[in-house]
């Protein structure tokens, strides 16, 4: 069989092939974003289940609408409009199949064969292979504590000045946890507003805030000519439920939907009628802080194991939210071989060298701490010190 070329541009992810290994011989994994179960509302699901059925019937069950259920979208509307302070009605939203779908949707209605597109670096690697798949020129923009660095923002938009969209995490990035400061963000805003190149901000752990102030959204401090907005419920209420959204201007929203038709023609209804009627009676407010109080805790337990455990030549960043640690082994180290020989000692994380555009050796590596036992976290902790010390 003769496949296409974007097949061979696409890098397997660590973590989907993790998934075969996780859960068998004493593996404690680091790896997967997989939030925590115990922040899943099972019970009240049950009842929301049982309502859907008896209010929905077989419409619950049927094709929908590509945009999304028209109320779910209102709700996202409002939801986003008093989060951001930017006036949001239901056009200007559509629902997708994750965040990840957003992802290739606006690949596949702004990048033609050779376009530039910036991205942050590193950066969150499925988006890296859903933008590569349609043969773009990727050109990194470096970033520091306070996101991304304007200097080399601005000499990127010198040598592409036609590029036609940046992609960014700004809140709780995955993989570093790092969030941007505001004065940054607004440095950044302007450097787009003047070049006309718009921002992808993809804000899937922005709500998981665990201290410090809240920084506005680049929604919040431009507006929809300059910002596409990404949100997802994966990481807030059940990620097996596959939503997420695109907030655009409607003129963007309905090339999106275009494109939706051609991948799934809508997102589920089942998933958006449980998800509908789950905010109608109990909201995500009180969810949400259940599950920021878990993994401040486990974020918590896994800085101190680092600190018990594992060398002082070891760095790392302190998360204020979201679900993603950056472990630096120091100068001279590549985190793929130590991430062969955690293998061997039943320890599971995703190699920094998966988070970067190009080949190259990183000596940083992602630690998830949402979905580990707390005595989990400590005891794959202590096994990453056993080997450094032999390293």
């Amino acid at each position: 069989m003769k496949f296409a070329k974007r097949t061979e541009l696409i890098k397997s992810s660590d973590t989907r092939e993790l998934l075969s290994i996780i859960g068998f011989d004493e593996m404690i994994s680091f790896a997967g974003g997989l939030p925590a179960k115990e922040g899943f509302p099972v019970e009240e699901l049950k009842g929301i289940a049982a309502d859907v059925f008896d209010r929905y019937g077989y419409r619950a069950l049927q094709y929908g609408p590509t945009e999304g259920i028209k109320e779910l979208r209102k709700m996202i509307a409002e939801i986003n409009t008093k989060k951001h302070g930017t006036l949001i009605n239901e056009n200007q939203v559509l629902i997708t199949s994750g965040g990840q779908q957003a992802l290739d949707i606006l690949g596949k209605i702004f990048i033609d064969e050779g376009d530039s597109i910036l991205m942050e670096e590193p950066t969150y690697f499925s988006a890296i292979n859903a933008f590569k798949a349609y043969y773009p020129h990727i050109v990194g923009v470096e970033t520091d504590l306070e996101g991304a660095v304007v200097g080399n923002l601005k000499a990127s938009i010198v040598d592409y000045p036609e590029a036609k969209l940046a992609y960014y995490i700004p809140d709780y990035q995955n993989p570093t946890g790092k969030s941007w400061e505001l004065t940054r963000k607004e440095a950044v805003l302007r450097v787009h507003q003047k070049s006309g190149v718009p921002i992808i901000e993809d804000c899937p752990y922005s709500d998981l805030q665990f201290e410090g102030e809240k920084v506005p959204s680049f929604l919040a401090l431009g507006n929809m000519k300059s910002v596409i907005h990404l949100g997802s419920f994966s990481k807030v209420f059940c990620p097996g439920f596959r939503l997420g959204y695109i907030i655009a201007e409607e003129a963007v929203i309905k090339k999106c939907v275009l494109m939706k038709q051609s991948m799934d023609l809508h997102t589920s209804n089942f998933s958006q009628v449980m998800l509908l009627e789950y905010i109608k009676t109990h909201g995500l407010e009180a969810n949400i802080k259940k599950i920021i109080t878990i993994y401040k805790k486990k974020r918590d337990i896994m800085i101190q194991a680092i600190k018990d455990y594992l060398p002082g030549s070891v760095t790392y960043h302190k998360p204020k939210g979201g679900m993603f640690l950056w472990l630096d082994l120091g100068k001279g180290h590549d985190s793929r071989k130590f991430y062969k020989k955690a293998l061997e000692e039943k320890v599971a994380f995703v190699a920094g060298d998966a988070f970067y555009l190009h080949e190259r050796v990183s000596s940083g590596l992602r630690l998830n701490y949402t979905n580990t036992s707390d005595e989990d976290i400590i005891v794959g902790i202590k096994r990453l010190g056993s080997i450094m010390a032999t390293y």
